[in-house]
C-alpha cells in the first residue's frame, strides 16, 4: 500500500498514475474514480490531496487483486500448473503462445512474458 511520493510528476494525471498499479486498468480506474466523483483523464494529481490518493489505492485493495497480492497469486497458479504437466505450462516454458494464438504472428507477447515469468516460477 505504497504510493511513490516522488512519482507525482509535474501535469500527470490521476489515470496515469493510478495505471502504474500492477493489475489496474482502464475499467478499475474508471470504477474507483467514479465512486469519488473524479474524472480520472482530466483531474491533475497536483489537485488531489495525498490522502485521497491512499483512499483510491485502499478501495482498490478490498475489491480486487492488486500488486503483490496478484503476482504471488499468478505464481501460485503457474507452480500448480508445472507441477501438473500440463499443455499450457510446456507451452510457456518454451516461450510459446499457450492460448490458441498462432506462433507465426502473434508470440511476441508470449516471448516477452517468457523472459520475465520463467525465472520466477522455476525457484
Amino acid at each position: 500500500m505504497r504510493f511513490k511520493k516522488t512519482t507525482r510528476e509535474k501535469g500527470q494525471t490521476l489515470f496515469s498514475h493510478l495505471l502504474q498499479i500492477y493489475g489496474v486498468g482502464y475499467n478499475r480506474i474508471l470504477f474507483v474514480c467514479s465512486k469519488y466523483g473524479y474524472n480520472p483523464y482530466l483531474t491533475k494529481l497536483k489537485k488531489i490531496p495525498y490522502t485521497l490518493l491512499l483512499d483510491l489505492r485502499k478501495d482498490l485493495e478490498k475489491i480486487f487483486l492488486i500488486d503483490k497480492l496478484l503476482k504471488k497469486r499468478l505464481l501460485i497458479y503457474f507452480r500448480i500448473m508445472l507441477k501438473q504437466g500440463t499443455y499450457k505450462s510446456k507451452r510457456f516454458l518454451l516461450g510459446l503462445p499457450a492460448n490458441g494464438q498462432s506462433t507465426h504472428a502473434n508470440a511476441k507477447t508470449a516471448k516477452r512474458l517468457h523472459l520475465f515469468k520463467v525465472s520466477k516460477v522455476i525457484k
